[in-house]
């Protein structure tokens, strides 16, 4: 709720005041306006409840200005049924109000015309909303408004407050007194809510005039407001596509909207299909583009669209490549592009590609760094960004053209270069399958910068002297490394037969095969493997009743006086050893796995049943899939991207960028992403601590 009564402090009005379900509290945060909205603030909890059942769910003001607060009252939170042991008899409904706070009971039905037009201007925008729908419900039933119309007016007109403005605008069209010469006259106000408000106005009832139309171009191209060009950017989305492309040439031109929470997005979503309808105008305005992510994002759309058949898009943005002098906008187009062509198994080199080559390469290959983050994806690696010629050159390496494959390789040999331009070059080249690379990439278990990419990278190519070359230097690698060894010697049938071999003689710790190793195991779906695994490691997933038990055994261990002794600190390290690498908490940690800030982490139940059966219920974006390729490696993960011609897949080690054209099979499964077994491998104080620190309220310092 935006408190906008009048019975409360007017420190309150316009803060936002929300129910903490898992906090047993309400929440106050105050607005900031920021560009084109706002952010918000935490402010000191409004309310805090004295029972641990408080479960708050709605919040309104009323006629007195008091606040209704609805509590739902249950042990629970997760929208228990009748079966589960929701208490349905116990729901609540609080009133809140300030100092002497008289009962209201107004019928505002029976006022007159000129009274509900007053009541526009009460502090209590119950009133005001109220008497606008009964206006409303008059004009419908074809009642004069005539009076009603020039108060209105009046006040829209002379009044000094600007909300009073804003009500009248809005009274005045619901009552039909506002066409379109009326919101047209709008657009000129002086003030930007106004503006705002005359352009959504004007798109809600039909398409604007042709006058209107081009009123919005010049608006979207002149105003200085970031509020209005947001309505703008919305209306895009409204206009038939021939009339977008004013619009959307002008919001492209303001580059300090780049770092807005919205306006960037917004205008790409009425750009979006402007792009396969126009490639070369698209081309053209991505190159003119000052808002690095909505010209991105142009260029991916571009080639995303040249994959049903066609190279227009590709062709007019190398076009546009070959005609720019800004290094930004280059290297961004170039992203861009890239995240388009991800999976393509072949592509034409464009007519006019040389030229644009060379232009590139002629521009200042590293700007200014930039505030924006570069965008995400296999071209990213550490924090430095890709230089202008090394992303000309894995675009050369889609294409085809075997220059730029032996300028990678030597890239990414070189030890003088930076690591994350050397992990870069082995991205590019594992992702595009480059012949003959295995022998490269072994050679490259010996550079301790690059080891750890180097074996991932294996695991896209079937040679007989891999598992040898990573098991030879198993012993020295870090805990890290060995993760990512065992990951790639799991993806292959071949692979794993050695992998458990050495398991069997002592050359790999079992302790080392994680519960998610194990399934991936499993997945290769090899009785030779089963058998073995079965004798070197044991079950996979244990019987309810087992679970149970096992319920039960950590139940009896980890009781409140057993907690109160735990050391959350040592429990943030077995956190950040067992669970950061796909969960974030406290604003640390991955982003494979759900966030657990907010969760309900502090009830002992809740915990032990998702750690101890993880697959019992699983969130679709959650669930795991397991994709076999046409050369024998299995991949299990999360699809976290696809196109026509690419999946991307997180798994628990990495992110992998797949051809769709490489996929023989891709079967989901009921298992979520997070294994069993995670506690076994803690002893039983480690799961006390651990315990302990997933219900810290704040983050603790660490061992």
């Amino acid at each position: 709720m935006i408190y906008q009564g009048d019975n409360w402090p007017d420190a309150y009005r316009r803060t936002v005041l929300t129910c903490n379900i898992h906090g047993n509290r309400v929440n106050e945060d105050r607005l900031e306006r920021k560009g084109s909205s706002y952010v918000a603030h935490h402010a000191n909890d409004f309310l805090m409840a004295n029972d641990a059942w408080f479960r708050g769910l709605q919040l309104k003001y009323g006629p007195d200005g008091g606040v209704f607060l609805s509590d739902w009252c249950d042990t629970g939170e997760c929208h228990e049924t009748d079966a589960d042991g929701a208490h349905t008899e116990n729901g609540r409904i609080f009133k809140i109000t300030y100092g002497r706070c008289t009962p209201a009971h107004p019928d505002l039905g029976h006022a007159s015309d000129a009274e509900l037009v007053a009541l526009q201007l009460h502090k209590n925008d119950w009133y005001v909303r109220h008497a606008r729908r009964i206006l409303a419900e008059r004009a419908a039933a074809g009642a004069s408004m005539r009076g009603v119309h020039a108060e209105l007016r009046e006040i829209l007109r002379g009044h000094r407050d600007v909300t009073r403005r804003l009500r009248a605008l809005w009274a005045l069209h619901a009552t039909g007194g506002m066409d379109e010469a009326a919101l047209a006259e709008a657009l000129g106000d002086a003030d930007e809510h106004i503006r705002s408000w005359a352009v959504r106005l004007l798109m809600d009832d039909a398409e604007p005039s042709s006058r209107v139309r081009d009123k919005f171009a010049a608006m979207a191209a002149e105003d200085r407001s970031p509020l209005v060009r947001l309505y703008l950017a919305s209306a895009l989305q409204r206009l038939p596509l021939a009339d977008r492309w004013g619009i959307a040439e002008g919001l492209a031109r303001h580059g300090e909207d780049s770092e807005d929470l919205y306006l960037p997005l917004m205008t790409w979503y009425g750009v979006e299909p402007l792009v396969p309808a126009d490639p070369a105008r698209a081309a053209r305005l991505a190159g003119a583009c000052r808002v690095p992510l909505l010209r991105r994002f142009m260029a991916r759309r571009a080639v995303l669209a040249d994959a049903a058949g066609g190279s227009a898009g590709l062709s007019a943005l190398v076009q546009t490549l070959g005609t720019l002098r800004d290094t930004e906008i280059a290297r961004d187009l170039l992203e861009g592009l890239l995240e388009g062509l991800q999976g393509r198994k072949s592509v034409a080199m464009p007519a006019g590609w040389r030229d644009a080559y060379a232009r590139l390469v002629a521009l200042p290959s590293q700007p200014p760094a930039r505030a924006t983050p570069a965008p995400h994806g296999a071209h990213d690696a550490g924090d430095e960004r890709p230089e202008l010629t090394e992303l000309a050159t894995v675009l050369a390496l889609v294409c085809g053209d075997p220059r730029a494959q032996a300028t990678l390789e030597a890239t990414m040999m070189d030890r003088r270069a930076s690591p994350p331009r050397r992990e870069r070059a082995v991205q590019a080249l594992v992702e595009n399958r480059a012949t003959g690379l295995a022998p490269k990439l072994e050679a490259l278990l010996d550079d301790a910068s690059l080891r750890g990419t180097a074996i991932r990278g294996l695991a896209a190519y079937d040679d007989d002297g891999v598992p040898r070359a990573i098991l030879e230097r198993y012993s020295a690698l870090t805990a890290d490394e060995k993760a990512d060894a065992v990951s790639t010697l799991a993806s292959r049938a071949a692979y794993a037969l050695v992998l458990l071999d050495a398991v069997e003689h002592g050359r790999v710790p079992r302790r080392d095969l994680s519960a998610f190793t194990v399934r991936q195991l499993g997945a290769l779906r090899d009785k030779r493997i089963d058998q073995k695994l079965e004798k070197v490691w044991g079950s996979v997933r244990g019987t309810s009743r087992e679970k149970a038990a096992q319920m039960a055994r950590y139940k009896a261990a980890l009781t409140p006086d057993a907690l109160k002794n735990a050391d959350a600190a040592s429990g943030r390290r077995a956190f950040d050893q067992t669970c950061a690498q796909c969960h974030r908490m406290f604003g640390s940690g991955g982003d494979v796995g759900p966030e657990l800030t907010g969760s309900n982490r502090a009830n002992l139940d809740y915990v032990l049943e998702n750690v101890l059966d993880p697959s019992a219920v699983v969130p679709r974006e959650y669930q795991l899939v397991v994709i076999a390729t046409r050369d024998g490696r299995v991949i299990s993960g999360i699809i976290r991207e696809q196109t026509d011609t690419a999946l991307v897949i997180q798994t628990a080690n990495e992110r992998v960028v797949l051809s769709r054209a490489d996929v023989e099979e891709m079967r989901p499964s009921s298992a979520s992403m997070m294994p069993e077994g995670l506690f076994d491998k803690l002893t039983v104080d480690e799961v006390r601590d651990l315990v302990a620190y997933l219900a810290s309220p704040s983050q603790v310092a660490g061992p």
